[in-house]
């Protein structure tokens, strides 16, 4: 960095990032089934799926009142 303002960035610990180790996440017990039904399958963990829009409804479409 060319600005002496910010050239502390670089040294300080405070802005560095941290270690992969440090950065995982520790599932509690309860949520632990959540997971577990995503990885046995799609249909163990179904999703509401959004409805699809006909390609008539573009934005040109939109505008217009016919």
């Amino acid at each position: 960095m060319s600005d002496p303002r910010f050239a502390r960035l670089k040294t300080d610990p405070r802005f560095r990032r941290p270690k992969r180790k440090q950065q995982k996440v520790v599932i509690d017990e309860r949520f632990k089934s959540v997971f577990d039904q995503a990885k046995k399958g799609k249909d163990s963990a179904k999703r509401e799926q959004l409805p699809s829009l006909p390609l008539v409804h573009t934005r040109r479409a939109l505008l217009t009142n016919d």
